[in-house]
């Protein structure tokens, strides 16, 4: 029974794993291509990793996880379904780039719902928490991609950017990170690390977006204003959680080059995973 249990969370992730690299490898953008593939590997990671997961842990990320998927697609469809309610609001925010920018950072929020299993059961709870997600929210995205024309003018420069449009959403990546992290170190300091990092990066874009005066010589995309306040922010909310100082100086660093640098990799994936690892091990 153990065997049948994993072997279905298996299953399911060398198929969550094929579509991401799939869908990565067809995209025309080199920043999808490459952050979708390396998504992709790190999920056929967690596919090996569940081969070794407790009995129990298997069992009810199937037996509660299946409803979840199911609730996952309803919900989907009600939502494009329903134009009129939250698609038709949410396009209202185009006219405020903060606004668009702060309900992209908001969406992406949504995943501390993993701290609450963390929280409650400990490592277990934690586990479960991080294998459920991806599977949901690739699914809510499978809905969206096959319902392109009917809901991308009501996203678009909201919860995605133009070039984001017709590719997996940036929250994919945010969530396969903490999925790749919590399996180095399962802990409820690396789920906070993550969303420390989180928060920063969003701190860089919203005063980026808002006050940001200055471009980046080597990267006209981003502000210095932004990178600063982004690194300020990582900075202070690392000293609050009581990191040594040499570590807090190495991770700042490495956000602030990190952010300032224009790599083809969505900095959801290279921040958490590069800086994230860091501070764990």
């Amino acid at each position: 029974m153990e065997l049948t249990y994993n072997a279905a969370i298996f299953l399911l992730y060398i198929i969550l794993g094929s579509y991401t690299i799939i869908y990565g490898l067809k995209s025309s953008n080199l920043n999808h291509k490459i952050s979708l593939t390396i998504s992709g590997c790190i999920i056929y990671y967690a596919a090996i990793f569940s081969l070794n997961l407790a009995l129990h842990i298997a069992y009810y990320l199937i037996i509660i996880g299946t409803p979840c998927f199911l609730a996952t697609f309803i919900i989907s469809e009600i939502i494009l379904w329903h134009e009129k309610g939250i698609l038709r609001y949410l396009s209202r925010l185009k006219e405020s780039r903060i606004k668009s920018e702060l309900a992209r950072k908001s969406f992406h929020s949504l995943m501390a719902i993993i701290l609450i299993p963390q929280i409650l059961y400990g490592k277990e709870g934690g586990l479960w928490a991080v294998y459920a997600i991806p599977p949901i929210l690739l699914t809510s995205e499978y809905i969206r991609l096959k319902n392109i024309e009917k809901c991308a003018p009501y996203l678009k420069h909201v919860l995605f950017r133009e070039e984001e449009i017709k590719s997996l959403g940036p929250h994919i990546y945010f969530a396969v990170a903490i999925l790749l992290l919590y399996t180095i170190n399962p802990s409820l300091t690396t789920i906070i690390i993550a969303f420390i990092i989180a928060i920063a990066d969003a701190t860089t874009a919203i005063t980026g977006i808002s006050i940001g005066k200055h471009k980046i010589p080597f990267n006209k995309e981003k502000h210095i204003e932004g990178t600063i306040s982004g690194t300020i922010t990582l900075a202070i909310l690392l000293l609050l959680v009581k990191f040594p100082i040499p570590d807090i100086i190495i991770a700042t660093t490495l956000f602030a080059i990190l952010d300032a640098i224009k790599i083809p990799i969505n900095d959801n994936l290279s921040m958490e995973i590069i800086i994230g690892t860091y501070l764990i091990i």
